[in-house]
């Protein structure tokens, strides 16, 4: 989650932990909390646990900016490494998915939806990012591994399409409106790793 505690002046990466199945949340550890990063502070974390067992934390900055990132070896009780992820990685709402194939991909976006992957499965180096969808968007997504190497990556369209609507009035139909509606759209995409 995300927040910000008594006294603070910008927005911190916090984890929480529930032993009855999500009934109730406590506090359990800061992620990051570091005011000298500017704009809003470090928030929209995601966090998934690696191969090795550490939990890996990438967070947003502000939008535009480039993103944070975050590892625990200690079950998330202590949290290290905060270091700024590469110059490609920016803006908001990173989601992140270990593959069976050893792979960490990361999808995130903010101009456009994006998803860049790293291959030793550890966060320590990633590739360039790749654009799913140029927008317009909120560049929202989110990204599930649903077979072995495959993704299903999900993402918002604005003003997606144009329709008429017809309102009903307590006479019967009234006048008809245009409006726009937005959608979301998923796409496949497949990661093999390169042998040699």
């Amino acid at each position: 989650m995300y927040g910000r505690f008594l006294g603070d002046n910008c927005d911190r990466s916090i984890l929480v932990r529930s032993t009855d199945c999500g009934t109730t949340w406590k506090f359990f550890s800061t992620i990051a909390y570091q005011p000298d990063v500017g704009g809003e502070g470090l928030n929209e974390p995601g966090v998934v646990q690696l191969a090795n067992g550490d939990l890996f934390c990438i967070m947003r900055n502000q939008s535009g900016k480039p993103m944070w990132t975050a590892r625990s070896n200690g079950l998330g009780q202590t949290w290290k490494n905060l270091i700024r992820a590469p110059q490609h990685a920016v803006s908001v709402f990173p989601d992140l998915t270990p593959m069976e194939n050893g792979v960490l991909a990361c999808s995130f976006g903010r101009p456009g939806c994006h998803i860049m992957f790293s291959i030793d499965g550890t966060g320590e180096q990633w590739t360039s990012r790749t654009t799913i969808f140029e927008g317009p968007s909120t560049c929202y997504t989110a990204i599930r591994e649903v077979v072995s190497g495959k993704l299903l990556y999900v993402y918002d369209v604005r003003f997606a399409h144009q329709r008429l609507r017809l309102m009903v009035t307590p006479a019967g139909w009234g006048k008809v409106k245009e409006g726009q509606f937005n959608c979301i759209c998923g796409v496949f995409v497949t990661v093999r790793r390169k042998e040699g």
